[in-house]
């Protein structure tokens, strides 16, 4: 490895999910001459590089979507308060505002693309869901006028000079080579740290190695004790358990067979008490009687009696009780509906990241920081599915700031 390419650009975006394509389209925008350094195959959403939650070819985009009871400024307003409630007093306040003012914008550049498929109402009918399929914004990526995609490239370090930071250095996994990119500025988007837990619902990209590169350049990271961790199938394949199957009290058993949960429960609390709250909350919280089920879990596979894919046993899940296309699409990645399923607690996400300030800039002049990479609005817990709302519009804010 004695050859070192040296690519000069005006943005560099390491990461090729939501978060940085969009960055990258809304660098390109902005007039930059953008480089996409991805790990793996650009496009392929769950495959290495190219992805958020390794659960497909899609991403989850949550907006918030007026027309409701109240006027459109008050819907608003009334999102922003669930954040910021939900945040436990730790959320901030500037970047949540930001994010329920400019979601409607985001998508509707995302509708132009032509790349929105399958919207759905959510939380009351306040916020909606929509699919994005990354091949779809990869395409747009391909399309655009000055943006570079460099596959298979692990970027390992960052280039810092006078406390700013200059660029990175990578390595081509094709040619074995360094590669030594200059750039006026840098955005991170390389997702979260799922990969540092036994189980995850992460790819197999996301080791934290954004993080790390950060806290290296003199980056400051904050609330990264925050995460959500979900009981999840994983084995033969990684899924969040459809929410309803929880509401039918299921029996859970570890590796040799026997029913556990009842061991790890305080006087008073029944397992029936447990599973209660999970239909209308499957992730871990210490708020109420669900997290012995959590606790339990960890416990029984630590104690080894767990099983060889270190998993426990859910009886047997009735398919009329899972949105038929989540029970068409699990059957198509391996679960028999007519057996037991391997679960276990896994990594969904990191709350916390790189501290940004409201144009994802870092503490680190020239750095930015976008998706999951970030720590965004979110204080110790967060709304589920906003994530990739929030990397879309700080997506747009870093791409047209940097």
């Amino acid at each position: 490895m004695n050859k070192v390419e040296v690519i000069d650009t005006d943005v560099l975006v390491v990461g090729g999910g939501g978060a940085g394509a969009r960055a990258a389209l809304d660098a390109n925008e902005a007039g930059a001459k953008v480089t996409l350094a991805v790990k793996g195959d650009f496009g392929i959403a769950g495959f290495r590089g190219s992805g958020s939650s390794g659960g497909g070819r899609t991403s989850m985009f949550t907006y918030f979507v007026p027309g409701g009871k109240l006027a459109p400024e008050k819907e608003a307003d009334a999102v922003f308060e669930r954040i910021i409630q939900t945040g436990l007093g730790m959320a901030n306040r500037r970047l949540s505002r930001i994010l329920v003012d400019e979601a409607m914008q985001a998508r509707a550049k995302l509708e132009k693309w032509g790349v929105i498929m399958n919207m759905m109402p959510f939380a009351g009918g306040r916020i909606a869901k929509m699919l994005v399929p990354m091949p779809g914004l990869a395409n747009v990526i391909r399309g655009a006028g000055d943006i570079r995609v460099r596959e298979r490239m692990t970027v390992t370090d960052l280039l810092v000079q006078d406390g700013a930071c200059i660029g990175a250095i990578g390595v081509d996994e094709d040619r074995g080579e360094l590669c030594l990119f200059r750039a006026a500025a840098t955005i991170l988007a390389t997702g979260g740290g799922g990969q540092l837990f036994m189980h995850c619902f992460h790819p197999s990209c996301d080791t934290g190695d954004g993080y790390a590169m950060a806290y290296e350049a003199g980056a400051e990271l904050v609330n990264m004790e925050f995460m959500h961790l979900n009981i999840g199938i994983v084995y033969p394949m990684v899924s969040l358990l459809p929410n309803g199957n929880w509401g039918l009290y299921p029996r859970v058993r570890n590796g040799t067979g026997e029913e556990f949960i009842h061991k790890y429960l305080p006087k008073g609390v029944t397992v029936e008490d447990c599973l209660k709250p999970k239909p209308q909350r499957t992730v871990f919280t210490t708020r109420d009687v669900s997290k012995y089920f959590e606790i339990a879990f960890v416990k029984e596979t630590r104690e080894g009696r767990a099983n060889e894919h270190n998993a426990l046993y859910l009886e047997p899940i009735n398919p009329n009780t899972v949105p038929q296309w989540r029970f068409q699409t699990l059957s198509n990645r391996g679960v028999d509906w007519s057996k037991e399923v391997e679960i276990n607690v896994a990594c969904q996400t990191f709350n916390g990241g790189l501290r940004i300030d409201e144009n994802a800039q870092t503490s680190v002049p020239g750095l930015y920081a976008v998706g999951e990479t970030a720590a965004g609005p979110w204080g110790a817990d967060r709304l589920g599915g906003l994530m990739h709302a929030f990397s879309h519009v700080f997506g747009v804010r870093a791409g047209k700031h940097a």
